[in-house]
């Protein structure tokens, strides 16, 4: 597997567009130290471990840390939107199965797209 390289030299994640070292930190809602990760959500690295702010922000609202079981949705699709207007706590499996169902919309014909959900995309 051959090494990918950003342009500054160092080794980067084969996904991200530049290393850790380039990229700018994002400051966004809860103050220093969060940055766009290369999956696309704003990330942290607390204490060694790193911890997504979407599941943060969601934590602190509850008053509780989140169980693994219990995922945190993006209602309008933007990984970087973390008002928690914007996400809902939901099981693991059934997070999933929302994901899976619009993954089956999308690829789905017109004609079965609007005989499932009763209106056409196109």
């Amino acid at each position: 597997m051959p090494k990918v390289t950003c342009k500054c030299g160092v080794l980067k994640d084969k996904r991200a567009k530049t290393c850790r070292k380039c990229r700018p930190p994002i400051r966004l809602g809860t103050g220093k130290g969060w940055y766009m990760h290369s999956t696309g959500y704003v990330i942290g690295n607390f204490f060694g471990k790193l911890k997504y702010q979407h599941r943060e922000i969601v934590s602190f609202y509850l008053g509780r840390p989140l169980s693994s079981r219990e995922a945190v949705h993006h209602v309008d699709g933007n990984k970087v939107n973390n008002n928690i207007n914007n996400l809902k706590l939901m099981d693991r499996s059934d997070h999933a199965t929302l994901h899976l169902d619009s993954k089956r919309a999308k690829s789905m014909s017109t004609k079965g797209h609007e005989a499932r959900w009763g209106y056409s995309y196109v």
